[in-house]
């Protein structure tokens, strides 16, 4: 009864050492932002769109205005070079990887994420980033990810499924060859 691509993930993961995604990344949901047309500061939120065909997340396009209030909550989410950007909401399953040249520093202009994907931030001694890219980009995890969905209308993966979906951790001689 399971997809096949979830027995294969499954097999691969029985020979492997796996833990738990939230046990090897710092899982950050995006909030809503409000926006204020006045706000002072103005936030680049990525969207699905902004993925380029490199797989490194591009400018965000989308610019949007907070107030002073909202700032905090802005930081919380703020996108840091090699988190991952996994796809929960909609286009279950498109990951990226944030480049170096992601804008972080100042109160305006830093990139943060849209409600529709999840930030994964590795643990440095947990797994790299790329390590972590490489898994989930493939196409049998993506596929295994998208069995976890429900909704009729817009498919998202619960927040309790992504936390037990497990990876694999590699040796430091597999991470070099990654």
């Amino acid at each position: 009864m399971l997809p096949t691509a979830v027995i294969a993930v499954e097999t691969f993961l029985a020979s492997q050492t796996a833990r738990h995604l939230e046990d090897v990344t710092k899982m950050i949901r995006p909030l809503s932002m409000g926006k204020d047309e006045d706000g002072e500061f103005i936030i680049r939120e990525a969207v699905p769109g902004d993925i380029g065909d490199d797989d490194f997340l591009a400018e965000p396009k989308k610019e949007t205005h907070i107030d002073r209030a909202q700032l905090g909550k802005a930081r919380n989410q703020r996108l840091m070079p090699g988190d991952l950007l996994l796809s929960v909401k909609g286009t279950i399953g498109s990951v990226a990887l944030v480049p170096e040249e992601a804008a972080v520093d100042g109160e305006s202009g830093f990139w943060t994420a849209g409600q529709s994907f999840m930030i994964l931030r590795p643990k440095k001694d947990e797994i790299s980033s790329i390590a972590l890219y490489e898994y989930l980009s493939s196409g049998l995890v993506s596929e295994a990810l998208r069995s976890l969905a429900y909704g009729a209308g817009i498919p998202t993966i619960p927040i309790k499924a992504l936390k037990e979906f497990r990876v694999p951790i590699p040796s430091a001689e597999d991470e070099a060859a990654i």
